[in-house]
C-alpha cells in the first residue's frame, strides 16, 4: 500500500510505500493511502455532478429498487426519467406525469 502527499501550492502528488520513512517537503500535507484517496475522488465527482445537474431522483429510486431485486419494466423507465427532470418539470408536473404512467 502506499501513502499520497500533495503540495498545496503546485498541487503535485507523491506516492511512499507504507512503512518506509519519509520527510515532508516544504508545503507538503499527507491524503492519506491511496486507496482512501481515490474514494475521495468518486466522492469529490460525484458531488460536482450533483451540484450541476441536481440530485438524479429517478436513478437513487432505481438503484434502490435494483438493490431490492425488483425488475425495471417500460413504465418504470418512464417513471425513472420523469423523476430525473423533476428539477425542471416541477414537482406538480412530475406528479401529474408519473400519475400518467399508472393508467
Amino acid at each position: 500500500m502506499k501513502i499520497l502527499l500533495r503540495n498545496q501550492k503546485t498541487k503535485e502528488t507523491r506516492e511512499v510505500e507504507q512503512g518506509v520513512e519519509y520527510r515532508l517537503l516544504p508545503d507538503e500535507i499527507v491524503l492519506g493511502p491511496t486507496y482512501y484517496v481515490e474514494k475521495e475522488k468518486d466522492i469529490e465527482a460525484l458531488s460536482e455532478e450533483v451540484a450541476k445537474n441536481g440530485i438524479l431522483w429517478g436513478d437513487v429510486v432505481a438503484n434502490a429498487a435494483k438493490i431490492f431485486g425488483i425488475k425495471p419494466c417500460t413504465s418504470c423507465e418512464q417513471r425513472r426519467q420523469i423523476l430525473n427532470h423533476i428539477q425542471r418539470l416541477g414537482v406538480k408536473e412530475a406528479a401529474r406525469q408519473i400519475m400518467e404512467t399508472l393508467k
